[in-house]
């Protein structure tokens, strides 16, 4: 065959097939009429050495193998490269399938990028979550479990379900809340209440404080809660607002108090304190903000691993308040949320899981909900929350 057959059958160009031809891995034989021409065993040793770079091997060391030089160090080595590769694309082919919906669960490795991200870029990671359908309040119970993000309607619709009837969606309790804002031994002109859920707090602000309070979240219902039971309880004082706590408006400045129970670590406590610093007053204004830290340098195997699951930024107390230093705030006081806060969130929870178990025992959401309360029950004293209460230095 003349060369530009083989270039047609081997796909390759001209001046590769000539370039080869140098090399010695194909022998032309030139024609009478002065064209050269190639044989079916030029066309095999081409296809060969194409098979060999496709494996990664250099031009240098196709010929080896052609000429029965095979360096085996070098093909296990290029065997082992490959094996790293092919587990990385394996990897990024459970991630994609992940993010198109084509895995009946998430897996590890799409749990694993979440978390990455959570810690490495929380606000674009805030920023995707919500383009997913999310809540900004969803996102905030979500960050408790392991989440299948691609079956998120059930999910939150069953989660949702599940958490009905609840005044806490997380740990509080009404009493505490009043006694922390009696000592701040202050009369603030306005109230933000950030990340306010269904008003457990607003609410038991209202009672020992005549301030207005504006009542923050990125529910809507949760929000037509607070609405509810502030006028069937007479609390003028409180209004609402459906802000993402992430990004909120700068006319909302100044203010003296900042409140925020249990949602700073939604978008990061760091990025919380830095976040909210603006909107407060100088230099008397106040932020009250808590977060969940492990009261133990050594805690349970299974706690552990089920909090760096679910929240592993999670740090010690002293941890946290070097994090309250470095953000620019001073800490004027810090106190353990007491054992009943965890008591009006978990009991109901208990409640909701044994009355609803024959309807949503299946659900992914019941599944991790269960495991949550276990965890709690079982290993709470070893982490908990921390009230505290902070002065921009």
């Amino acid at each position: 065959m003349k060369i530009s057959e083989l270039a047609r059958r081997c796909g390759l160009a001209r001046s590769t097939l000539l370039y080869y031809e140098k090399l010695g891995v194909i022998e032309g034989v030139r024609a009478a009429n002065g064209y050269r021409h190639y044989d079916e065993a030029d066309l095999q040793r081409l296809q060969m050495v194409q098979a060999l770079q496709a494996g990664g091997l250099s031009l240098k060391q196709c010929l080896a193998c052609l000429a029965g030089e095979i360096d085996k160090a070098e093909l296990r080595a290029r065997v082992e490269e490959l094996d790293i590769e092919l587990s990385r694309m394996q990897r990024a082919r459970d991630l994609l399938a992940d993010l198109a919906g084509m895995s009946r669960e998430s897996g590890d490795a799409f749990k694993a990028w979440q978390w990455r991200l959570q810690q490495e870029a929380p606000q674009a990671y805030f920023d995707w979550v919500m383009k997913q359908g999310y809540s900004e309040q969803d996102r905030y119970h979500l960050q408790w479990l392991s989440k299948d993000m691609n079956e998120h309607e059930r999910y939150i619709k069953d989660f949702k379900q599940l958490l009905d009837g609840m005044s806490h969606w997380g740990p509080g309790d009404r009493a505490f809340t009043q006694q922390q804002f009696e000592a701040l031994a202050m009369a603030p002109n306005r109230i933000l209440d950030i990340g306010c859920g269904r008003g457990a707090a607003t609410l038991a602000l209202a009672q020992v404080c005549d301030a207005p309070i504006l009542a923050i979240d990125l529910d809507e219902s949760a929000l037509a809660a607070v609405e509810r039971s502030a006028r069937a309880a007479g609390f003028g004082q409180v209004s609402t607002l459906c802000a993402n706590m992430a990004a909120l408006p700068r006319e909302l400045a100044p203010v003296d108090l900042i409140w925020a129970e249990g949602s700073a670590y939604v978008m990061g406590f760091a990025e919380a304190l830095t976040a909210w610093r603006p909107l407060l007053s100088a230099p008397h204004g106040r932020l009250v903000v808590s977060e969940l830290v492990w009261l133990t340098d050594a805690p349970p195997a299974e706690a552990r691993a089920f909090w760096q699951q679910g929240y592993p930024g999670m740090q010690t107390l002293d941890g946290l308040l070097e994090t309250i230093g470095d953000g620019g705030y001073e800490s004027l006081s810090h106190t353990l949320l007491p054992e009943r806060a965890w008591h009006n969130y978990l009991d109901p929870i208990a409640r909701n899981l044994a009355r609803l178990e024959g309807e949503l025992g299946d659900s992914a959401a019941f599944r991790d909900l269960s495991r949550e309360l276990a965890i709690h029950r079982q290993y709470l004293g070893h982490y908990g929350y921390v009230m505290c209460c902070l002065r921009a230095a």
